[in-house]
C-alpha cells in the first residue's frame, strides 16, 4: 500500500512540474511576444509546406499551437488550419483532416507564394 502511494505521489509531482513549466513557458512567450509572433509570410508558407510534405511530424502542432501571429491575415490562416479537422473530418486514421482540408492548406501556400515572389 505504501509503495502505491509513493508511486501515485511521484506521478502527481511530475504532472504538477509539467504544468508549472508549461505556465512559465507561456508567460515567457507572452513577455517576449506581447502582440503575437512576427513571422513573415515566407516563414508561414514554409511551415504550411512542411505540414503538406509530412517532413516534420510535429509541423502541424507547432504551427497551430505556437501562439498567435501579429499579422491578422496570418493569424486567420493559423486559426483556419487549426479547425480544418472539424470542418473536413479525416477519412482515415492518422490523418489530420480530409482531402478538402489539405486543399485549403495548399491554397494558403499558393497565396503566400505569390505574395513573397
Amino acid at each position: 500500500m505504501t509503495t502505491l502511494l509513493i508511486i501515485l505521489a511521484v506521478i502527481v509531482g511530475i504532472f504538477l512540474l509539467i504544468c508549472v513549466l508549461s505556465l512559465i513557458a507561456g508567460l515567457v512567450d507572452r513577455i517576449l511576444h506581447p502582440h503575437g509572433r512576427e513571422d513573415s509570410p515566407q516563414q508561414v508558407r514554409k511551415e504550411l509546406q512542411e505540414i503538406l510534405d509530412g517532413s516534420n511530424p510535429y509541423a502541424l502542432d507547432d504551427f497551430v499551437s505556437s501562439g498567435s501571429f501579429k499579422d491578422p491575415r496570418l493569424e486567420a490562416i493559423r486559426l483556419r488550419v487549426a479547425h480544418l479537422d472539424s470542418e473536413f473530418p479525416p477519412e482515415s486514421k492518422g490523418e489530420y483532416c480530409g482531402p478538402k482540408g489539405i486543399e485549403v492548406i495548399r491554397g494558403f501556400v499558393r497565396e503566400l507564394e505569390h505574395e513573397t515572389a
